[in-house]
Formats: C-alpha cells, sequence, structure tokens
C-alpha cells in the first residue's frame, strides 16, 4: 500500500472511532512518548517501561504491548495513534 494511501486509511480509522477510543490511544501516544523520552536521554528501553508503568500505574507488560503495536510505524502520529486504538475499537472499522 502506498505510504499516502496508508496515511488515509489510519486517519480514517482513527477519526470514525468513538471518542473514548480516541481518548484511550491519544492517553497510550503519550505514555509511549514519555518511554522514548527517558530512552532519548539514555536510559534502557526496560527501565524507561518500568519507570512510567510505575508512574501511571500500569503492567510493564501493557506497555511493550502497545511498543509492539507500533514497532516499525513512523513517527506519524496519525499512524500510530490509529495503531494505539483499543482492540474493539479498531475491530469495529
Amino acid at each position: 500500500m502506498p505510504e499516502a494511501e496508508f496515511r488515509r486509511s489510519s486517519l480514517r480509522k482513527f477519526k470514525h472511532a468513538s471518542s473514548a477510543a480516541r481518548a484511550k490511544a491519544a492517553a497510550r501516544y503519550t505514555i509511549l512518548s514519555e518511554v522514548e523520552v527517558l530512552q532519548a536521554e539514555g536510559v534502557t528501553a526496560s527501565a524507561a517501561v518500568f519507570t512510567v508503568a510505575q508512574r501511571y500505574n500500569l503492567h510493564q507488560s501493557t506497555i511493550w504491548v502497545w511498543r509492539s503495536a507500533v514497532n516499525g510505524c513512523d513517527l506519524d502520529p496519525v499512524n500510530r495513534l490509529s495503531r494505539l486504538l483499543p482492540k474493539e475499537a479498531a475491530d469495529a472499522r
């Protein structure tokens, strides 16, 4: 799929999700961004995930699953947000 078409598909999927699903995706995006900031500062991925999981009272495995969802995805927020939609919202489209 060409990049422009993929981006339109991602945007369409995100826009058609419920506001609650979009809010969850945005929260996940923020959490992953915090992990990436810590890594950019030289913290290992494991330590960054541990720190952020503690901060948000999440299981580390949850953050690892979200990281897997965006693995290989470019940094375009639209593409990442569509991949971070809750599974039921993503399946609905």
